[in-house]
Order: C-alpha cells, then sequence, then structure tokens
C-alpha cells in the first residue's frame, strides 16, 4: 500500500475512532512503543538520576496488560497500561524487582496524579491476588507538549496538602521524561535504535511549523543507516503522524515539503523508496511547487530535478522559464 494514500489514512482515521486514544500523538506512541513493538526499554536511558544505570536493560521484560485490571486502565486512559515493563536492578547493594508503567502526555495533564495512584494501586493488588509479593512500581510520565512543565513531582504538593496531612497520606512522586528538556544530540547518544530516536525527536519538534518539523526529520534521518524496511517504517509512520497534526496543511503539501527537503539534502535512497511506495503521487500542483522550490533554493540541475521527482524535463524547463521571466519583470511564455 502506498505510504500516505488516502486509503491508509481511512484506515488510520478508523483505528482512532475505536482507540483510547484521542489525539494523533497517542496514536503516533503507540505505534512506536505499544505493545509488541519493542522499543519500549529504549525511554528508560532518559530516566533522570542514578536510578536508569542501576537497570540491567537486558532483564526488561513486558507484562501482559490483561491481568492489570484491564477496565481501570481504560477508565484512566493510560496510553501504554497493555506494555509495562519489569526489570532486575541493583539497590543499596541489593537485586530488586522494579515495574514501570509509561504515561504519555502531549498537554499539561493537571491530575495525573489520581489516575496514576489507580493503575499503581492494581498493580500492587494483583501481585497480592497472585500470591507474589508486591512489586515496586514506578510511574512514569513522557511528556512534550507546548507549554513548559510546571506541575508539582509530588501528589502531597499536587493536593496542596498541610504538613500535618501529607504523612498521612498515600504520597509518591512522578517520574518526569520532558523531551523539551534534552537537546537533540543528548537523545542521539542515549538511544541506539533509529526508529525510537527519529519518533522522540520528531515528537520534541511537532508544535514547530511543518518545514521546521520535516527538516529536523531530515536531517536526522541522514544521519542514520537503519534497514530498507526500518527506513519505510520511520517514513511511513512519522509522515502519517505530521500529516495529522499539521491540520492546517494538506497531506500533499507535507509530501512536497518533504521530498523537496530530501532532495536539497540529495538523500536519493529515500527519495527512491518513496517513488517506490507512491509518496509523491499526487496532483500536478503539488509536483509543480517542488520543482518551484527545488529550481529557486537548490544548487541542482534542471536535468536532476526532473529524475528527482520523476517528472518530465519539459515540465522542469516550462517552469524554470516562467521563474526567470518573473524575476526578469517579463510576461512568462505560453
Amino acid at each position: 500500500m502506498s505510504l500516505l494514500s488516502s486509503q491508509s489514512i481511512d484506515k488510520r482515521d478508523n483505528r482512532e475512532k475505536t482507540s483510547i486514544s484521542t489525539t494523533p500523538h497517542d496514536s503516533f506512541f503507540k505505534d512506536v512503543f505499544g505493545p509488541g513493538k519493542g522499543h519500549l526499554p529504549s525511554l528508560i536511558p532518559l530516566i533522570d538520576g542514578s536510578l536508569a544505570s542501576r537497570i540491567e536493560l537486558s532483564s526488561l521484560e513486558y507484562l501482559p496488560g490483561e491481568s492489570i485490571a484491564e477496565d481501570l486502565a481504560r477508565s484512566t486512559r493510560s496510553d501504554l497500561s497493555a506494555s509495562l515493563l519489569i526489570s532486575n536492578a541493583r539497590i543499596d547493594g541489593g537485586d530488586a524487582r522494579i515495574a514501570f508503567i509509561f504515561e504519555h502526555k502531549s498537554f499539561l495533564p493537571h491530575h495525573i496524579h489520581i489516575p496514576l495512584l489507580s493503575l499503581v494501586s492494581a498493580l500492587l493488588s494483583r501481585d497480592l491476588r497472585e500470591g507474589r509479593k508486591p512489586c515496586p512500581v514506578i510511574p512514569v510520565v513522557l511528556y512534550h507538549g507546548r507549554a513548559p512543565w510546571t506541575l508539582p513531582a509530588r501528589l502531597s504538593e499536587a493536593l496542596d496538602l498541610s504538613p500535618e496531612l501529607a504523612p498521612r497520606l498515600p504520597d509518591f512522586e512522578l517520574t518526569l521524561i520532558d523531551l523539551s528538556r534534552f537537546s537533540d544530540e543528548t537523545l542521539k547518544e542515549k538511544i541506539a535504535h533509529p526508529e525510537p530516536l527519529v519518533s522522540l525527536s520528531v515528537m520534541k519538534h511537532i508544535f514547530e511549523p511543518p518545514e521546521s518539523v520535516l527538516g529536523h526529520f531530515v536531517r536526522l534521518i541522514k544521519t542514520l543507516s537503519p534497514s530498507r524496511d526500518i527506513l519505510k517504517r520511520i517514513v511511513d509512520t512519522t509522515l502519517h503522524y505530521i500529516s495529522y497534526v499539521k491540520k492546517s496543511h494538506h497531506p500533499q503539501e507535507i509530501r512536497t515539503i518533504f521530498t523537496t527537503f530530501l532532495a536539497e539534502e540529495k538523500m536519493t535512497t529515500v527519495l527512491d523508496l518513496i517513488k517506490e511506495e507512491g509518496i509523491q503521487e499526487g496532483i500536478q500542483m503539488g509536483r509543480d511547487e517542488a520543482i518551484t522550490r527545488l529550481l529557486q533554493h537548490s544548487s541542482l540541475s534542471p536535468q536532476q530535478i526532473a529524475s528527482i521527482l520523476n517528472v518530465d524535463l519539459s515540465r522542469v524547463l516550462s517552469l524554470a522559464n516562467s521563474n526567470d521571466s518573473v524575476r526578469d519583470g517579463k510576461t512568462p511564455e505560453p
């Protein structure tokens, strides 16, 4: 199926109507980090402090979501309630088993502590019900919203409890992964696999103008060397995500901007891939915009542009003539 085709968009729309998630950010996050994807451990190195360094990443295991009070998870909308991680760690010189529950947010969730407390309680109760010693549960929030994170770290602070009441009620501190606090280079240092790296980096920049986020996307994948299958998956899921978020831009316009950046960076491998997959299928106006942009902003010759965009050389030369005439103040030849 063609990447970014109308059929694939319709299928994605149908999935979103029946999904717990209500935003394209949630859907994209699940596409990359959800059950069966295998990328959730990539988030562990982003946890602040010394805890992440004590986790044995090779010991990370997924916990089945159906055993974690599924109705409760649905009501609290935990984005990854079906993909919890449990791991071995060295804490204070001893072995420990720790469970992580990840919650993704693209906006400030002002009451996030309450649903997380419910999920932690459900996990602890499950261990007791199944005859096991309760495993410590660490709720982790991954955030990439427009507004700076300003919420209290502790539940007691969120409830504004007095010093007398705070010690008498259940309390915990959120473990926050705020993507805005990581530079692009730091993300590359901490995340080895290209798919979660690209996904998190694009999520970090997603609220920037389309040209900015697409330019960043192209420059990032240029520095990576994923296999063809991984590259196809990265391009497919990421372009869908950007197209859904940037509602003010038609998907064809997103494709045009993306293709233009690829051409400017001379990324022929990706251009060949998306030509094969049909990303460049679209109206002539979109191709004309791409041709004009390349003529004006790149050093490519008309012959190279025609080859890259898979259009007739005569069309490129015609637009080149029109652009030259406009610059010279002349009426373009018909």
